[in-house]
């Protein structure tokens, strides 16, 4: 998404300046100067950046409050000029005010995962400073043993901070689309609008980022895209969009959140979920890439409202171990199958399973881990010499 910049006029020649940070702890402005300026001459393989409708132009410095970046040694002659320019831009700038609010942890931002962005961590962004203080005020703790909610359709599941009594403060937004774009770029997947409403990152035609916020009451829907002033204007799907699919971007973001767990709320021990058209028996599904899959799970109540929501009707929900899951994989009758585990969830608990010699194998979002006959996991690193096939 691109902002508008503000046209600034200094000796008789005109400047392009571009915000960029979504406040002022953060901000950077970028200075640009039109084609043709006399004193500022650009080497020949140095193309314009054309910039909405306001022009095509050359990037000159870049300013924060600590330091100005000239990029080019022959410019840095005219830094005085550069700061003056910075200066009465500054000057005539009018005083930003906060227009939303996020909580800040001493490892990020207060997020959660919910299943309407189930490829990842969603920001939790209020209209409100009230309403974001009181959630920093309600504070997170991570005891050593963290009982977690359980994550479920429907439901909320706050994410674990990084320590016990994290500090926490709220912190303002001055522009909505350029907090966006920073999650984008630290692998959010979405956000969630005053905890209720979300809010999902996609990119246009162009490959220019958009934001997309869904809401309504039951019964009705209502969608709206950010413009490029921070207005919600009304989507009526003219516009082609498509949600961003940012996977690896998105799993590190779990990671770090999360922390390197091969699967969220599945300890050692824990029982799986078969389900099938038989107890006992797996049923084995093609999917349009040709992989055969068979579904486990590592709640009981995740496997029937699978079931119920893909309109398997009258199929089986068994319980099995890890060991008597591989055992099923083993039988003649399959074939060459693996497990899709929690499919339709959320990527934190989701994965794929197949067998590898006398273990299981896991692929989830945290990479790959092996898996004992008691449930314990442990991590595979890329390049070992136990290849996994």
């Amino acid at each position: 998404m691109k902002h508008p910049g503000t046209i600034v006029e200094f000796d008789g020649h005109e400047y392009l300046l571009l915000e960029s940070g979504y406040n002022d702890e953060v901000r950077a402005v970028t200075v640009l100067s039109r084609p043709g300026h006399p004193d500022l001459p650009q080497k020949e393989s140095t193309r314009p950046v054309s910039w909405l409708d306001q022009g095509d132009w050359y990037p000159l410095a870049r300013w924060t409050p600590e330091e100005l970046v000239i990029p080019e040694e022959k410019h840095a002659e005219h830094r005085a000029h550069i700061l003056e320019i910075v200066k009465r831009y500054d000057a005539a700038r009018p005083e930003p005010k906060p227009v939303a609010w996020v909580v800040a942890h001493e490892d990020g931002l207060l997020g959660t995962l919910i299943d309407t962005i189930p490829m990842g961590v969603a920001a939790i962004v209020y209209e409100e400073r009230e309403a974001a203080e009181l959630s920093a005020r309600a504070g997170r703790s991570k005891p050593e043993e963290p009982d977690k909610p359980e994550l479920y359709v429907g439901e909320w599941t706050d994410l674990p901070d990084g320590g016990e009594a994290a500090t926490t403060r709220v912190v303002p937004i001055h522009s909505i689309g350029r907090f966006f774009t920073h999650l984008v770029r630290e692998g959010y997947a979405g956000c969630v609008w005053n905890h209720v409403i979300p809010v999902f990152f996609c990119a246009d035609v162009d490959g220019d980022l958009q934001f997309l916020r869904i809401g309504g009451e039951a019964g009705s829907v209502t969608m709206e895209i950010l413009d490029n002033r921070d207005v919600w204007l009304e989507y009526d799907g003219e516009e082609s969009i498509e949600v961003l699919d940012n996977r690896e971007a998105y799993d590190q973001r779990l990671v770090s959140e999360l922390g390197p767990v091969p699967v969220l709320e599945w300890k050692p021990g824990d029982k799986l979920y078969v389900a099938g058209e038989r107890s006992g028996s797996l049923s084995v599904v093609d999917d349009e890439s040709g992989v055969r899959y068979a579904v486990i799970f590592t709640k009981e109540k995740l496997a029937k409202l699978w079931c119920d929501e893909t309109e398997r009707e009258g199929w089986a929900v068994f319980e099995v171990t890890p060991a008597a899951a591989a055992a099923l994989l083993d039988n003649p009758d399959v074939g060459e199958c693996v497990f899709q585990l929690n499919p339709g969830f959320h990527r934190a608990v989701t994965g794929m399973l197949w067998r590898d010699g006398d273990s299981l194998v896991l692929d989830s979002f945290s990479g790959f881990w092996r898996m004992a006959e008691d449930g314990d996991f442990e991590a595979v690193v890329t390049g070992d010499d136990d290849e996994i096939v």
